[in-house]
């Protein structure tokens, strides 16, 4: 069976991969970045807008709010990238981080998209000998994404500044630029494994950083900077499990609670749907929460109100259910919490060790990669999950210091990455030792019998 990859003369034109080989200018770069941005930016927008709409058509009977109603679901799409809202009176700043995920993972697939598709062309100009791609194509068309969406989020937060509702131009503009310059960034270094299986991990711009990195980099250097992103990743998936298990099992706890409020509010059916529904979009954000309180500084639900294992204080708050999951006095275990925090740093130092260092300084240098990695990004999920819910004591809600819980993951992580890579560093041969020890003892004995 003839290899795919290898040109064929099929009606006078050949194939690579399946795509026509002739070249043709639609797969420039910077055309590409432009489309694939502005795409992202567009379907981010109509799906957050027909949302709006099958709600307004629940809800509302009146033809005149619609064009209202599309107007915000336009600003709420700033919200998810983290523009603050002004409304009458107050500003509003929590961005509901489920929502978050839609425009999230389209800036991957765009990021995605552009690496596949700058693959095939290059591919498709080799075969057909009309030359390469720019030699910084994928940073054009990198660019190039990044700005057709942060143009479109730019001119809707202008066009909308009027509006009684409507988000900070500065904040719309730079939050969505550093949003769609990370995340297709994240997306065409990031792809499946199996299209990393049938176009060559060396062919890809992932594959190009790590050549790159082995050949300025020293090979200690290059190994600690691989394992300390792997071990850095499981680190924050072990947080983000810990930290989602604790708000179910808060919740679990506090069930009678939630159904009195939900019951007191007397909603109807279409209410109801609408008020979980919106609590659902919020649970992102009380996951990194819940990891504040685990981590030991906690959140806080206003100005002046605190909510950590030393206990909470959080004064009037309003009647949302799942607020009722809140504990309402100190723990009694306190800060034992922590402990699942050194426990991910413990995962961090078996990785680290698994992965072949054994001079303990650079076991050291790896751990406290991992650890400001780590903490880094929680603090970053913090900042993300945190802002303002309306006037007066709700203009601070979410973690009130995000450096601060930041650093404490840090320190608590290389703790544990730190102890458990040195301690194993000895530990291992020593235990090797232990296990040849018992195996001669029992041949002896097999021997002698």
């Amino acid at each position: 069976m003839k290899d795919r990859t290898t040109s064929t003369a099929t009606s006078g034109t050949r194939t690579v991969t399946g795509v026509d080989a002739r070249d043709d200018e639609s797969r420039s770069p910077w055309l590409l970045g432009l489309l694939e941005g502005g795409q992202a930016a567009m379907l981010g927008v109509i799906a957050v807008a027909l949302t709006a709409v099958i709600l307004w058509v629940f809800t509302s009977s009146s033809a005149e709010t619609l064009l209202t109603t599309v107007a915000a679901a336009l600003q709420v799409w700033l919200l998810a990238h983290g523009a603050t809202l002004v409304v009458p009176g107050a500003t509003f700043g929590l961005s509901p981080l489920l929502l978050s995920v839609i425009p999230f993972l389209l800036l991957l697939r765009t990021g995605r998209r552009l690496t596949i598709a700058l693959n095939v062309a290059e591919r498709r100009r080799k075969v057909a000998r009309t030359g390469r791609i720019p030699r910084f194509g994928y940073l054009i068309a990198w660019l190039a994404g990044t700005a057709s969406y942060t143009l479109i989020a730019t001119v809707l937060s202008s066009a909308t500044q009027r509006e009684p509702m409507h988000a900070i131009l500065w904040q719309a503009v730079v939050y969505t630029f550093v949003t769609a310059l990370v995340l297709i960034g994240v997306g065409m270094l990031w792809l499946p494994r199996r299209v990393r299986r049938e176009i060559g991990s060396a062919e890809l711009p992932s594959g190009r950083l790590l050549r790159l990195l082995n050949d300025r980099c020293p090979e200690p250097v290059a190994l600690s900077l691989v394992t300390g992103l792997k071990a850095s990743g499981s680190v924050i998936l072990i947080l983000l499990g810990a930290g989602l298990l604790a708000t179910g099992a808060a919740v679990g706890l506090s069930l009678d609670r939630v159904t009195q409020i939900y019951a007191a509010l007397g909603t109807d059916l279409a209410g109801g749907i609408i008020l979980t529904a919106g609590q659902l979009l919020l649970l992102p954000n009380v996951v990194v929460w819940a990891i504040g309180w685990i981590a030991g500084p906690g959140f806080a639900l206003g100005i002046g109100s605190s909510v950590s294992p030393a206990g909470t204080d959080v004064g009037p708050i309003p009647a949302v259910p799942f607020l009722a999951a809140i504990p309402q006095q100190a723990a009694g275990f306190g800060y034992a919490g922590i402990a699942i925090v050194i426990a991910a740093g413990v995962a961090a130092g078996v990785l680290i060790l698994r992965s072949g260092i054994a001079r303990w300084f650079q076991q050291l240098a790896t751990a406290a990669l991992v650890a400001c990695l780590a903490g880094a990004v929680i603090g970053v999920l913090a900042e993300m999950s945190a802002g303002s819910a309306g006037p007066g004591r709700l203009a601070s809600v979410g973690t009130a210091d995000p450096l601060l819980l930041g650093l404490v993951v840090a320190a608590e992580v290389f703790g544990g990455a730190a102890v458990t890579a040195l301690l194993g560093l000895r530990a291992v041969p020593a235990g090797r030792a232990v296990v040849r020890g018992i195996q001669a003892r029992l041949s002896a004995r097999r021997e002698a019998r």
